[in-house]
């Protein structure tokens, strides 16, 4: 009995990465495909354009913020439909004098004496929001001249209640961390491209995403607006898309290090969006009023996707850490496998110089201690609120 429960358990930990990395992405393609052929949004003059506020949080970033809000006084939206809400949240360098220079120019400044954490930060700002149509960024992204009119043009559709533009990375660095990132980003963009097209995107990215101003409800200092965010629009009804030609700019991490520590709070932020955005499904009175059936299966996509993706490399290091520890051939077997290829890929990362399309091992290896990471501070409950700029 015991060991027909060890080989169930050892089983349910294989079907996770399988799941996440093989299984959505070929089931999404022929799920989603039948509903991914939709005229693109009309074009429309500036005087049928939305009223757009962008709310931007910031902590020491004195470094990128003149850069950032010239970017935004630039975009080429109607400047009476277009104002900039910038947070300073707890900044101890320049910030806020920089942002306080643009006052006259229409620049919204507000500021937090203490450091509450980005998700704090913008649900202060959220009180000073006017418009129906909100656009979320960061302070060292850079916007295409024409991204935020490319995202609202969709709102013309009250349908669609969430818009996520393209991020992508500048100066790509062919030997570090970057590459490889810029090759995973690029393998989620066609995922999103592919579900928004269907109107069922599942997140976004807090570089570049729009939102009417009716659902961006304050979250939980611990939560995701990227994540959560159009999470909260699909189970209240609406179509979260994907606008690929709305550009956000940033830079890449600069080390392994860097990356890092990203991922880690990228997963125990994701884990803990999971689990809000299901009880949300069941509390929240407009969610409520979307029909049972499809609530589930926005949570069964969510779990599918967004668990799966998140618990897939604890899944396999529980694999080959207690495949060796128990006596059952078969489970050591498979322990032992995953085991010999991490150490031929790591034995083969000085043949990179040879093979530019080698994939970096050690990459994988960052992703996998982070994700383990990011899961431990999700169940021990630690606190990835606040963070560093890492630049």
């Amino acid at each position: 009995m015991t060991a027909i429960l060890i080989h169930m358990l050892f089983a349910c930990a294989a079907l996770v990465p399988f799941i996440a990395f093989i299984l959505y992405p070929l089931g999404a393609r022929l799920l989603f495909r039948a509903e991914s052929i939709r005229p693109q949004p009309p074009t429309i003059a500036g005087d049928a354009l939305p009223p757009v506020d962008i709310i931007i949080s910031a902590y020491n970033e004195d470094d990128v913020l003149d850069a950032r809000i010239e970017n935004l006084l630039s975009q080429d939206y109607p400047r009476g439909l277009l104002r900039i809400i910038i947070h300073t949240d707890g900044s101890t360098d320049a910030s806020d004098s920089i942002v306080s220079r643009y006052a006259s120019r229409g620049v919204v400044h507000l500021k937090s004496k203490r450091n509450h954490g980005k998700t704090a930060a913008l649900n202060k700002a959220l009180q000073s929001v006017t418009a129906p149509i909100l656009v979320y960024s960061d302070a060292n992204t850079s916007f295409s001249a024409n991204a935020v009119r490319l995202l609202a043009r969709h709102f013309i559709n009250p349908q669609t209640g969430c818009v996520c533009g393209r991020l992508v990375y500048s100066n790509p660095a062919k030997k570090t961390a970057a590459a490889e990132e810029i090759r995973y980003w690029n393998w989620d963009a066609r995922m999103k491209a592919l579900e928004g097209r269907s109107g069922h995107l599942l997140g976004a990215n807090g570089a570049i995403f729009a939102l009417r101003s009716t659902l961006a409800v304050p979250l939980p200092p611990g939560q995701s607006n990227d994540m959560v965010l159009p999470i909260i629009a699909l189970l209240r009804g609406f179509r979260v898309v994907f606008e690929p030609e709305s550009l956000a700019c940033e830079p890449p991490a600069r080390n392994l290090a860097q990356e890092f520590r990203r991922k880690r709070r990228i997963i125990a932020r994701g884990l803990a969006g999971v689990f809000f955005s299901i009880r949300f499904a069941f509390t929240d009175p407009a969610a409520r009023r979307v029909s049972l059936t499809r609530r589930l299966g926005i949570l069964l996509h969510l779990a599918v996707k967004k668990l799966c993706r998140y618990m897939a490399f604890p899944c396999l290091a529980s694999i080959m850490l207690g495949g060796l520890m128990v006596p059952f051939t078969a489970l050591r077997l498979a322990a032992a496998v995953l085991w010999i290829i991490l150490l031929s890929g790591l034995l083969s990362i000085p043949a990179r110089s040879f093979e530019p399309r080698l994939p970096d091992v050690s990459y994988f290896m960052m992703m996998g201690l982070a994700a383990c990471a990011g899961f431990l501070d999700f169940v021990l409950g630690r606190n990835v609120s606040r963070w560093q700029s890492q630049r």
